[in-house]
């Protein structure tokens, strides 16, 4: 058996499907020096070479203490937060779900947008009542999927129950490595603020920005295929994996590659679905308009969604295999599996959308604090440390609910491809929500569930402790 993994862990992929992945490997790489380099110029320009204008004019020069140490400060609560989230989740999850989908999210969002209209700027008068109709969203959402609470809750607590040995070790280097490469996009923003030159808002600002977005991506999910590689293997071959010991040796060795392109893809396919989904409901609800556009736009990106989804990462890891093809191997297995309704249970599911609230509240949570305190020491800087600050909690908060959500993603495809191991013998926690749910939609609107199918949703059978292994 260990000569199996070994064999599958080592197992290199053809020279076609290496180049693009070495390609994208050395170019995320390059740019990371590159960004580097830009930061360095930026502040050196900006901040050494203008230090003598500093002192002419109070409102109209850069002030570095004023603009750095707010978002710095949200650099540390977002990192404090990520951790605080390991904490609660496995403990309190009923409590953690509860409050992050029906209050933190939605308030502290409702909050920012008040703050964003309050600083009197234009464009932060649009950007605010964004941010307020999204938290009206997040509570009607919360309202709405109310019934998938407990289901979302046993699986996380299923899910969770084993912790591999090296987790702790994993996490903690993504959240330094996190904090490390937010501190130089604050350096490189703030270069860009000393400069003053508007050449420089256009060019490096976008540039410095999509390094942040690709770079944050990747941090996560080298943690979602480690995770996912490590609980793939304990649900389906009952191994017991290090968690940092395959960073080392399979994900950064052999699958950086398809990291790197996965998290360009995956993020943007994301999108078009929940923008197509969004499109399909309101057409549903009968908006005439949308009724003609929304099958193309739903064909679209159900294609896009089977080229890169996150489901993907899990084969990246327990195979080595390039992200487009794991994403359509594991789609195909979701969507032809034998257990029918297998597919629209895990696109209902809420461990997505409990990751992704969870870092909005963390993002919002960090611009309320960094913004006020903009807002009080110097208010031209107030809406752009907002969104600067906005932006580094959210990913903060999302790379350390890569473990959660890598739990879950390497559970279903799991079961879907090997539901009758050990681990899922004695676990009816998703044949049992399958059935409900298609009770329900057989039954219609009104239908009532039965004290038996509650009890079913609420306390699924515990499956066998996973930490002991299979006998050889």
């Amino acid at each position: 058996m260990i000569e199996a993994l070994q064999v599958e862990r080592n197992n290199p992929p053809t020279q076609t499907a290496n180049f693009p992945r070495k390609f994208f490997e050395y170019l995320f790489y390059c740019q990371c020096v590159a960004i580097v380099l830009v930061t360095g110029y930026l502040c050196t320009n900006g901040l050494f070479l203008n230090d003598e204008s500093l002192l002419l004019n109070d409102d109209s020069n850069f002030h570095p203490k004023k603009w750095y140490l707010p978002l710095l400060t949200s650099v540390a609560i977002s990192a404090i937060l990520g951790l605080l989230f390991q904490w609660f989740i496995p403990k309190y999850t009923f409590d953690t779900i509860w409050a992050i989908f029906r209050v933190i999210s939605p308030t502290s969002t409702l909050l920012l947008g008040m703050l964003l209209i309050g600083i009197g700027d234009q464009r932060g008068l649009g950007v605010g009542i964004m941010m307020l109709l999204f938290s009206f969203v997040q509570f009607f959402y919360g309202c709405h999927v109310n019934l998938g609470f407990q289901y979302a809750i046993n699986l996380l607590s299923i899910c969770l129950e084993f912790s591999p040995p090296g987790k702790n070790g994993l996490l903690l280097l993504s959240i330094f490595t996190g904090i490390f490469y937010s501190s130089f996009f604050v350096a490189g923003m703030g270069g860009v603020k000393a400069t003053r030159n508007r050449v420089d808002d256009y060019i490096f600002v976008p540039v410095i920005l999509a390094s942040q977005f690709w770079t944050m991506q990747v941090i996560r999910n080298v943690m979602v295929v480690t995770v996912s590689r490590v609980k793939y293997m304990n649900y389906s071959r009952r191994f017991q994996l290090n968690t940092y010991d395959e960073f080392r040796n399979s994900t950064v060795k052999n699958s950086m590659g398809s990291v790197c392109i996965g998290s360009i893809l995956v993020p943007v396919f994301g999108f078009v679905d929940a923008s197509s989904r969004a499109v399909n409901s309101l057409a549903d609800d009968g908006v005439d308009c949308l009724f003609c556009c929304a099958g193309c736009f739903s064909g679209l990106a159900a294609k896009l969604k089977r080229l890169g989804n996150e489901w993907g990462f899990v084969q990246v890891g327990a195979h080595n295999k390039g992200i487009i093809r794991a994403s359509m191997d594991t789609w195909d297995l979701l969507q032809n599996n034998a257990l029918e309704g297998l597919m629209g249970l895990i696109r209902s599911d809420l461990t997505e959308s409990f990751c992704f609230f969870s870092g909005v509240a963390g993002g919002a949570i960090c611009g309320l604090v960094s913004g006020g305190w903009a807002l009080v020491v110097h208010k031209n800087y107030a809406l752009e440390v907002s969104l600067y600050a906005f932006l580094i909690g959210y990913f903060m908060v999302r790379i350390a609910m890569a473990w959660p959500h890598a739990c879950v993603l390497a559970y279903y495809v799991a079961y879907a491809a090997y539901p009758r191991t050990q681990a899922f013998v004695n676990d009816n926690t998703i044949p049992n929500r399958i059935a409900v749910i298609q009770r329900h939609q057989n039954a219609g609107p009104r239908v009532t569930l039965t004290q038996e199918e509650v009890d079913a949703i609420q306390n699924p059978p515990i499956p066998q402790d996973l930490t002991e292994h299979a006998p050889e």
